[in-house]
């Protein structure tokens, strides 16, 4: 067998990391993720000015 031995000690605490990351910025309302996905995110970033 050639591959990775994965502990699922480990995968369970990325997933709780990941739950616990959620929940706190979900809670301000920010989109911890996938930040850029937010429509009001693209959006300022769309309306900056390039400084020469």
């Amino acid at each position: 067998m050639c591959g990775m031995l994965v502990s699922t000690k480990n995968i369970s605490d990325q997933s709780s990391y990941l739950a616990k990351e959620e929940s706190i910025t979900g809670g301000f309302g920010i989109e911890g993720r996938y930040p850029f996905l937010d429509k009001a995110v693209v959006q300022e970033f769309l309306w900056l000015k390039i400084l020469s």
